[in-house]
């Protein structure tokens, strides 16, 4: 019994990475926050930040999250997969997407001088550009597979 479960976790492994893999992504994104997030502010974070991002590119935002614990503090950051429309790598999209993801986590605007913000409570967001070559189809994978439950990722679709 334990193989056949084992070979059915590996077939969802595999799966979930060529689907995964196979998306037209934009970024591979780490968020964290300067509080500490349980699973359910995480979820609601992801939430909040998909719906912001999805009304800033008129419904065509798609994200795949995954919880991990953070190993310097308790609580949890996210890793995930952005889809955006190709203007969204223009410097200035890309500055309205961290603008947006740090008004979502409750940091304060102190001063907003021709539109260049500055954050008290900034958080930490790493956008990088997406890159298939890296795997990270079977990165992405490996988190929505471990151990620690279903509950710890999530699709969030487009609207359009």
């Amino acid at each position: 019994m334990g193989s056949a479960k084992a070979k059915l976790r590996t077939e969802w492994h595999n799966g979930m990475a060529k689907w995964i893999g196979g998306q037209p992504w934009t970024y591979f994104v780490t968020f964290t926050t300067p509080y500490e997030m349980s699973t359910k502010s995480a979820r609601r974070l992801m939430d909040r930040t998909h719906r912001s991002w999805s009304l800033l590119t008129d419904g065509h935002c798609k994200l795949i999250y995954f919880m991990e614990r953070n190993e310097l503090r308790d609580g949890c950051h996210l890793h995930a997969l952005v889809h955006v429309p190709d203007k969204f790598r223009q410097l200035h999209w890309y500055v309205t997407m961290v603008d947006a993801y740090q008004a979502m986590t409750g940091a304060k605007v102190i001063k907003n001088e021709k539109g260049k913000v500055t954050w008290d409570g900034r958080a930490r967001i790493d956008m990088r550009r997406y890159n298939g070559r890296k795997d990270a189809g079977g990165y992405a994978a490996k988190y929505a597979s471990k151990n620690n439950g279903p509950d710890n990722w999530d699709i969030l679709l487009s609207t359009k």
